[in-house]
This record gives structure tokens, C-alpha cells and sequence, in this order.
């Protein structure tokens, strides 16, 4: 497996191989290797050649600076450029450069080759909402700004992020870097430096007409933040961030608090640096409290920030055969999170049971398709065995009330129940769902499994009104601890993109072969945390399938991140 490989399967939550990612990724203090080339590490080495000499993957980092050739200074750190709105249009003939657009694709192109063979991970630095206007208008006068000149902090994030979208939409198409990480530095050790309420005012906005178009090209989206940010979590969420770095120790950050609470969260970092000078045992003792983050999938271990000076070489010699030691162990040991496996093999098969109605199996047949999917995914996801009671134009209330599908479960054996209730304009209630789900849930819970509710797309006549199904699914999910395939939120998805894709079947009330497909790649992703890219096409073209399984994705990152937000 590539270095490459290795590192996107982390972040998908999918079995790392024989190891996790050796990663650093801002490596060291320019003090810190002039103190090792003094120790012994071969002065000649470039930056990539000295972290091959430790064995470390090689993370490079490209990206395009809204700062051009001439921009003006600061006259000492943390100074302003500009201290109003007359600074900033005398500098903006400096900012948002074209030529760094064009210098970041020529950079991803020379980049590409080795990109493809994997031989190395590729972040792409975004400078931050938070960010950007602080270096702009200095430390200080940037926090009176929100107060103080909150017109010109809304034009400067304004212009930053239509600056961004240009170079994303210049890069993405030729080039799809592993990661894209908004620096943005707004917590201390105290936690975050602005309030929610200024965070959904002057940052949300800007994040939400990024993001959506970094996603549509499935990669992941993290921000590098230095302190505390555990309270700013469900505010990154809700913004469509996956992730963080570099979780400082030395600020109080907990990741495995961290997952805990929020087990779809990616992480990067997290290791102290204050220890390495502190001997092996020390340095033992911190892997050991990372490792069951480590396990759990969805976290990278590197040092929660650039290694220091006081690090001797010998210190970092030591720091990196146990990195590797641990990153070794963790990938053979069973996880504690969904959808991975160890290097011994393959997990034991999921059992899914599937209770609803003809959206489940009708002119086509889900669970068999979703156990063909698992059939297709790579080694060591869990294969997926099915079987379903389904009473065609049936409800929640009218399943409960047959018996039938209460007692399969009860017989037990299935890790995951799937519930599927009557299409709202067909006749399914809220009311009654929310009842009998819960009357479901608690018989899962009984009989020792998860349940998932399948939110269905609506019939062509009502194609648009499926929100409601999938809203109360949500609810219901979050109160139970349960999921949600939120499948008609990817039918519209999918609409958004091609208005006139026909997921419809002729009678227009159920699916055709592409919906069910659809539907079927949500509920495996949902099942097992892995993307269904590059999975069986049930015989559908290629590119349909692809597309659809990009929707599913997508569809699967989103409910996950709603599930563990409460609004």
C-alpha cells in the first residue's frame, strides 16, 4: 500500500494496512535542524530527503497565497497592513493574485506524477476566514473589528473566499489534493477566541460557499487551529468541516474525549512535543494515551505542532521507532470504530435485517444489492448478509402491528435492523413514525442491534418534499443513538447536479434500477463507514455508477455529521 493509499483510507475509516500514516505535517523549527545537522544529520539533505532519512510518508503542502509580489509588510509581528478600510483598497492591488492561482496548478501539475503513483500526500493550505484579516489588520485591531468595522471584515472575507473558489476551480479539475486544511489559528489555551455568535456571523457564511465546492469533488476539509478548539467542534460541523489539527496537549485538548463524542471526526496531531526531551519512557507513556484514538480510524498521530529545539536528534530517533512501533499496532489491533479491520484479515460479516415496504424490495431488491456492494469492496471491509420482512404500502405502525418483522428481530443475531417507513405523501405521518421508530429502536436495542432509518425520495409527482421524512429521521436517530440514510436528500443532491437524471420507475411512485442503486450506496456507507467509489455496478454504465456513489458519499458524510449534531 502507498503512502497515499494509506492516508486517504485513514480518513475514510477504512483498514490502514500493515500501518497507520507517518506523518509530520509541519515536520520541524528551522532551530531544530540546525541543531541536528550539528548532532550528525547529513547537512545536504533537502526538506523531503530528511523526512525520508527518519522513514516518515511525505506530506507536501501547496497552495495559493492571496498575498501578491509587493504586497506591504508588517512592520513587526502582529502589526496591521491595513487599520481600516482605506488600508485595505490601498493594499488590494497586492491581493488576490492571479499568477498565484496559475503558479498553484503549474505546482499540482509537476506534482502529479508522483501524486498518482503515491508517492506522496498532497494538503492544500487555504488561508482562514479568521486568518486572513488578521494578518491584514493586526492582532489586535482584527478583534476590535468585528465590533468596529464589521463591513469591512465581511468585504475581506468576501473577497478571500471568491479568491478561493477561482483557484479551486482552476486545481480541482486537474489535480485532487488528499486533504484541504483552512488555517485559521483562533483558539488559545482557554478555547476559541471569538464567540459563536461572531463565528456564525463573520465566518459561516464564507465557509458555506467554499466548502460545498470542495466537496463536490470528495476531498476532506480540516482547519489547522492551534489551542483548545473542543468547544468550536459542533460550530466546525456545522460549517461542513471534517476535521482538525494540530490538537495541542499543552492546551488541554482530549482527542480521545474528542472521539468519544464525536466518533466521525477526523484528527491530525495530537502527540505532545513537550515530552520529546523527556526520554522513551515518556515518550512511551504519550502513545499509549493515543492509541485508542489511534484505533478508532479517522486519526493521524503526528507532534501537535513543529518539534522544538530542545528535541536532541537522538530524542527524534527514538520518538520516531516508536512512532512506527505504535502505528503498527494500532493497524493490527480490532478497532473501536465502524467499517475497519485489522491487518489480521477481514471482520466477521455484518447481519442486516431489513424491515419496510416496496421502496425496500420491489422491482428491484436493496438488500441484495447492498450485500452485492459488500461483496465488491476491498479487503478487510465487512461483507454485508442480509434478509428483510417487507409488506408492500406498508407503514412503521402497520410492520409493528403484522409481527412478523418484531419477531425476526427479536430472534436475534443482526448487528443492524433497517427501518423503513411509508412516503409521507403516500400516507406515512410523522406523528406515527416517530412512535413505532421508537417502538423499533427499542427492540433493537433488545436484541442487540443498531438500527438505521432508510429516509426514502418521494414519488416524481412530490420529487422535492422528502425533507420532512429525512429531518424527523434525523430527530429519531439522534435521540436513539441509532443512523440515518438520509437517500432522498441524495436524490436531490444527485438532481442538483444532473436535473435530468429519471430515478424514477414508469408507475413514477417507485424507484428504477439507478434509484434503487442510489438508495443502495447510501445504506452501505451508512453501514459500514467505507465509500462505495469503485464498487459493483449492479449493471449500470460506469460513469452513472460513479456518479451516484460520489452522491451516496457525500450524502453518507453529511448525515453522519448531523447525527452528532444537536440543533
Amino acid at each position: 500500500m502507498t503512502p497515499r493509499e494509506r492516508f486517504l483510507r485513514v480518513l475514510n475509516f477504512q483498514p490502514p494496512g500493515e500501518r497507520l500514516p507517518l506523518i509530520e505535517w509541519a515536520a520541524w523549527w528551522d532551530q531544530t535542524i540546525e541543531r541536528w545537522k550539528g548532532e550528525g544529520l547529513p547537512a545536504e539533505l533537502t526538506w523531503e530527503e530528511q523526512l525520508r532519512h527518519f522513514g516518515l510518508d511525505v506530506m507536501i503542502c501547496i497552495g495559493p497565497s492571496p498575498r501578491g509580489p509587493g504586497c506591504p509588510a508588517p512592520a513587526s509581528h502582529g502589526a496591521p497592513v491595513a487599520a481600516d478600510t482605506a488600508g485595505y483598497e490601498a493594499v488590494l492591488p497586492h491581493l488576490y493574485p492571479e499568477a498565484a492561482v496559475a503558479d498553484l496548478v503549474q505546482r499540482a501539475r509537476e506534482l502529479g506524477p508522483r501524486h498518482e503513483r503515491g508517492e506522496v500526500i498532497v494538503r492544500l493550505w487555504l488561508d482562514g476566514f479568521f486568518w486572513f484579516p488578521r494578518t491584514l489588520l493586526g492582532i489586535e485591531n482584527h478583534l476590535f473589528a468585528f465590533y468596529d468595522q464589521p463591513a469591512l471584515m465581511h468585504r475581506i472575507n468576501r473577497d478571500l473566499a471568491a479568491f478561493h473558489l477561482r483557484a479551486l476551480d482552476a486545481l480541482l479539475p486537474v489535480f485532487k489534493p488528499d486533504m484541504i486544511g483552512f488555517a485559521e489559528d483562533m483558539s488559545y489555551n482557554n478555547g476559541p477566541m471569538l464567540s459563536r455568535t461572531l463565528f456564525d456571523e463573520f465566518l459561516l457564511p464564507y465557509y458555506r460557499q467554499v466548502i460545498p465546492r470542495i466537496h463536490e469533488h470528495g476531498v476532506k476539509v480540516l482547519v489547522d487551529s492551534d489551542g483548545d478548539i473542543t468547544q468550536m467542534i459542533p460550530w466546525l460541523l456545522d460549517a461542513g468541516i471534517e476535521g482538525v489539527y494540530p490538537l495541542e496537549r499543552q492546551a488541554g485538548v482530549d482527542i480521545n474525549a474528542i472521539r468519544r463524542r464525536h466518533p466521525r471526526f477526523l484528527m491530525l496531531g495530537g502527540y505532545d512535543k513537550m515530552v520529546m526531551n523527556k526520554g522513551e519512557a515518556a515518550m512511551r507513556a504519550e502513545f499509549e494515551r493515543l492509541l485508542p484514538a489511534m484505533r478508532s480510524g479517522g486519526y493521524i498521530p503526528s507532534v501537535d505542532h513543529q518539534t522544538p529545539p530542545g528535541v536532541s536528534l537522538e530524542d527524534y530517533r527514538v520518538y520516531v521507532r516508536l512512532f512506527r512501533e505504535y502505528a503498527e499496532a494500532a493497524a493490527r489491533a480490532a478497532p473501536l470504530g465502524g467499517g475497519l479491520a485489522g491487518r489480521e484479515g477481514a471482520r466477521a460479516p455484518l447481519r442486516v435485517l431489513f424491515l419496510g415496504n416496496s421502496q425496500v424490495r420491489w422491482a428491484c431488491d436493496v438488500p441484495e444489492i447492498v450485500a452485492r456492494l459488500s461483496r465488491s469492496a476491498p479487503d478487510g471491509v465487512a461483507r454485508i448478509e442480509t434478509d428483510a420482512v417487507t409488506v408492500g404500502g406498508a407503514s412503521l405502525e402497520a410492520l409493528w402491528r403484522d409481527g412478523r418483522p418484531a419477531a425476526k428481530l427479536a430472534a436475534g443475531g443482526w448487528d443492524w435492523v433497517v427501518c423503513n417507513e411509508l412516503i409521507y405523501s403516500y400516507g406515512g405521518n410523522s406523528a406515527a413514525f416517530r412512535e413505532y421508530a421508537r417502538r423499533f429502536s427499542e427492540a433493537a436495542g433488545k436484541a442487540g442491534a443498531r438500527i438505521l432509518f432508510f429516509a426514502t425520495g418521494e414519488t416524481a409527482a412530490a420529487r422535492l418534499a422528502s425533507g420532512p421524512m429525512h429531518q424527523d429521521s434525523l430527530a429519531m436517530a439522534r435521540a436513539c443513538g441509532g443512523r440515518v440514510a438520509g437517500c432522498g436528500a441524495a436524490w436531490l443532491k444527485a438532481w442538483e447536479q444532473r436535473p435530468a437524471l429519471d430515478l424514477h420507475h414508469a408507475d413514477r411512485a417507485h424507484p428504477n434500477l439507478l434509484g434503487y442503486y442510489l438508495n443502495a450506496c447510501v445504506l452501505y456507507a451508512a453501514l459500514t463507514d467505507c465509500p462505495p467509489a469503485g464498487l459493483d455496478a449492479c449493471g449500470l454504465p460506469a460513469e452513472d455508477a460513479a456518479f451516484l456513489q460520489d452522491i451516496a458519499w457525500r450524502q453518507s458524510v453529511e448525515d453522519r455529521r448531523n447525527e452528532t449534531c444537536v440543533p
